[in-house]
């Protein structure tokens, strides 16, 4: 970043003490007075040079002069102004964004430190309000459409910006009272959306699909179904990854940054986990993750640890739960009982290893299956990809029904879990690869297709390879609607119809979607 001018004219400026500044390591510093903080600054460093301003990111500067930094004003001042070391709302272009020190005044653009009114108007993905301010798009967290807000901006972004929600004035009928005291801006970021009502919930992720599908997609009137709801609501998790507090004991991420907030309970995890959680007391040097995972219909509990140079930790546990040690390579070792668990989905069972990936709601993964065989309509002669297969979730299901199943899937873990969960079919074919790497190279023709890709979409190469090929209906599953209407765009403009997309609510408190969308060729 470049150089900035001091101005050299007697400056003012206030501060208003009864507005609290979040500091970018998350804790916060209160004024001690109420009344307004007035200031005279009206000279340069005591050097003579200018202060020099480096930008660490888009969002972040620091005053590099020292001896301006080191006056004990500066300090303070900067704890006030929320910048300095701290965060800021800045670019680097230099539209937004202060800095304010003892010895000198340097300022480009306008300040944020004022709060304003707004009225939200729309859900927007990524699970925040948004509403307009003088032109422009202003996302506000923890809010609901139909609020009325006073807000502060935090984060400049131009045409756009990011506020945080300093009172609600005229809360939405669909606010609710979260139930966990650890949820909020300043608390664990495990949920997003405990303050909204379940009913509230289901209808935001069905328009947020809808939403995305026509803005980015380029589909008219995509044809979005009401999201399909769990059971509750509540107490879903199966796979839960928790980090060592400073001090003792374990937490989640905070919601902002990367601090660990400690929990005692938390009311989204299955009651097997729950339990699992209540029961330990574990104090490991060198702990640096510890992920619990269940089978809901089993019973199976298993504990996976992530140490400081792979050591494996002192275990002495009197619970009938497996112990796992994931190495920093991929690999694991097992430590106590077994380095797998079962899970029963849709009346097939499957063995998941300690580092595979599985749904984390498993009666929901139970209502992709069966939206999965509905939106193929198998026959029984048809020769099928199952793309990103994982530990076979759908493949089980397609092999009873189709005549031919080929699985392509990356992880070595994955792939032995699949093997074993696909043991008694012989109409299977199982490539272990990434996708975009083995797709290509295959000469089968395939008449129907499901993919089913992590948050980042399909690979353009596999996505074109899949085009080229044809397969009469393709199945999507997706967890982020706006990777799926990216590649929405890209299958609708080669020939296929997006024909319905049901979204079904796996992640429940959360912004997070997924869903199920059907696509045809040529029709």
């Amino acid at each position: 970043m470049s150089d900035y001018t001091l101005a050299r004219a007697s400056l003012k400026m206030k501060v208003y003490a009864r507005f609290w500044y979040t500091q970018a390591r998350g804790t916060r510093y209160k004024p001690t007075s109420d009344q307004p903080l007035r200031l005279s600054i009206p000279r340069l460093l005591p050097c003579g040079s200018v202060a020099r301003v480096q930008a660490f990111s888009s969002l972040r500067v620091n005053i590099v002069h020292d001896d301006c930094y080191e006056s004990p004003l500066t300090r303070r001042l900067v704890r006030m102004g929320g910048v300095g070391y701290n965060r800021v709302s800045g670019r680097r272009s230099g539209q937004t964004g202060f800095v304010y020190c003892a010895c000198c005044y340097l300022q480009f653009g306008t300040t944020v430190m004022d709060t304003f009114t707004l009225q939200l108007t729309t859900i927007a993905h990524g699970g925040a309000a948004l509403g307009r301010h003088e032109g422009r798009v202003i996302f506000v967290p923890y809010t609901l459409p139909g609020e009325t807000t006073r807000v502060e901006i935090i984060e400049d972004k131009g045409r756009y910006a990011i506020a945080r929600l300093v009172e609600v004035l005229e809360p939405s009928h669909d606010r609710v009272s979260p139930p966990c005291p650890y949820f909020g801006p300043t608390g664990c970021g495990g949920c997003q959306w405990q303050h909204v009502g379940y009913q509230a919930q289901l209808r935001f992720k069905a328009e947020i699909v809808a939403d995305q599908l026509t803005r980015i997609g380029k589909i008219a009137a995509p044809t979005v179904h009401p999201t399909r709801p769990d059971s509750s609501g509540w107490a879903y998790r199966n796979h839960a990854q928790l980090h060592p507090v400073p001090g003792g004991g374990l937490g989640f991420r905070a919601a902002s940054g990367d601090d660990v907030i400690p929990i005692e309970e938390c009311p989204i995890l299955h009651p097997l986990l729950s339990d699992l959680y209540a029961a330990l007391d574990l104090d490991f040097e060198g702990l640096l993750r510890l992920s619990l995972r269940a089978g809901t219909t089993s019973g199976d509990q298993m504990l996976i640890f992530e140490m400081e140079g792979d050591l494996p930790p002192a275990l002495e546990i009197d619970l009938p739960v497996s112990c796992v040690l994931l190495l920093s390579n991929g690999q694991h070792a097992n430590l106590i009982g077994h380095n797998y668990i079962t899970e029963t989905v849709a009346g097939r069972t499957y063995r998941i290893s300690a580092p595979s990936f599985f749904q984390v709601n498993t009666p929901q993964a139970g209502q992709l299956v069966r939206l999965v065989l509905d939106y193929l309509d198998l026959q029984g002669g048809e020769t099928v990809l199952d793309g990103y297969c994982g530990v076979g979730l759908f493949t089980t299901h397609l092999a009873q029904r189709a005549g031919l199943v080929i699985g392509i899937e990356s992880s070595p873990a994955a792939v032995t879990d699949l093997l074993e969960n696909i043991s008694e079919f012989d109409n299977v074919e199982v490539v272990e690869g990434p996708v975009e790497a083995v797709l290509p190279d295959l000469d089968t023709r395939f008449d129907a297709a499901v993919v089913d890709p992590p948050r980042v979409g399909v690979d353009r190469f596999a996505l074109d390879a899949l085009i080229e090929r044809r397969p009469a209906r393709l199945v999507y599953v997706s967890c982020d609607p706006a990777t799926l209407a990216r590649d929405a765009q890209r299958l609708t403009r080669s020939g296929y119809r997006l024909v319905k997309v049901q979204p079904v609510d796996m992640f429940p408190q959360t912004y997070h979607i997924e869903s199920v969308a059907l696509f045809v060729w040529g029709e």
